[in-house]
């Protein structure tokens, strides 16, 4: 053995507890417990098999985002200056098959493992997403809902409501301050339509025609008229 293999092996050796202490700063383990009850959340991993680190690591995440890994997902462990007992969780992932892909680049996505989806498209528009239901907001200021919709509270429409169904009030009055209430297909019914420009309702106007009456100002069968309404 040569000097210089002589010099090589002893640094090898006496560089082994640093090379040993490096190779572990990093590592991927399993998710095996998580407390997501204080301030930081806290996991538990195993990254080597049979080996788990303290019940009380913290995971480190984005401000503003949150969620709760489940147990047996993948974890990303860093262990701070290459001490063993200082060690945090930098990254999860969860391979079950949730994450959406092949999107866009640029895209956002907010997945739930179940189905729930929330996607910042390109172009500008947003949809939310259960499954079964999707709302989208587009880019140029609309929004479309494909699913039933329940109001608990007051609607105020500033502009024109088109509809291609039946308007049903089961209670209360639809009223129209200004404008118009047009039904060109279906039917509006209820217990009253108020129009306020004229300070009656429909069912009145009902009312008033069904019990006033004409008298003939022609002879059968010939062209003409009736008279005025009759007191």
């Amino acid at each position: 053995m040569n000097e210089q293999q002589a010099l090589l092996e002893f640094l090898l050796r006496a560089n082994r507890p640093l090379r040993t202490r490096l190779a572990g700063v990093v590592r991927r383990g399993i998710v095996r417990n998580v407390d997501d009850s204080a301030m930081v959340q806290l996991l538990q991993v195993e990254t080597l098999k049979g080996h788990l680190t303290p019940v009380d690591v913290e995971r480190f995440g984005l401000y503003g985002f949150n969620s709760v890994p489940r147990v047996d997902t993948e974890a990303v462990v860093l262990q701070v200056g290459g001490a063993p007992d200082h060690v945090l969780v930098i990254g999860h992932e969860d391979r079950g098959g949730a994450r959406p892909t092949g999107r866009q680049a640029g895209e956002v996505h907010l997945y739930h493992h179940e189905g729930a989806l929330v996607e910042l498209l390109n172009g500008g528009d947003v949809r939310v997403s259960t499954g079964t239901t999707v709302l989208t907001l587009h880019d140029d200021g609309t929004a479309t809902l494909d699913a039933d919709l329940t109001v608990n509270g007051d609607v105020q429409l500033n502009g024109d409501l088109d509809m291609t169904g039946d308007a049903t009030l089961s209670a209360g009055d639809l009223v129209a301050t200004a404008g118009d209430i047009t039904a060109t297909a279906g039917t509006v019914s209820g217990a009253s339509v108020v129009d306020t420009t004229v300070a009656t309702s429909i069912q009145a106007i009902r009312t008033a025609y069904n019990v006033h009456n004409h008298t003939v100002t022609t002879a059968p069968g010939t062209s003409g008229g009736t008279s005025a309404p009759l007191p």
